[in-house]
């Protein structure tokens, strides 16, 4: 049984995102991400026009991942243990 390969863009942007989160944004060249992805440059550009566009969709990923983890913030911040609040200092 053999599994699917991920497409190019999925390698590319798995690539990336490993990369971005281990040496930052600047510290990662686009060379890089095309060695270790296994893609040809002219793939990496069909795919994203610029760094730029690859980062934004790293950011964009990385929001997204975020958001699912945590759930919907609460619409009233927990009170503080040890703190008064607002409610009960009225003056």
């Amino acid at each position: 049984m053999s599994t699917a390969r991920p497409s190019a863009h999925e390698r590319i942007l798995s690539t990336a995102t490993a990369l971005f989160n281990a040496h930052g944004v600047r510290g990662v060249g686009v060379d890089r991400i095309i060695a270790e992805s296994g893609v040809a440059k002219a793939t990496l550009y069909s795919h994203f026009r610029t760094k730029d566009d690859l980062v934004l969709a790293y950011l964009h990923r990385s929001d997204q991942h975020w958001r699912g983890r945590c759930g919907r913030p609460p619409r009233r911040p927990a009170p503080i243990p040890g703190t008064v609040s607002s409610e009960s200092s009225t003056r």
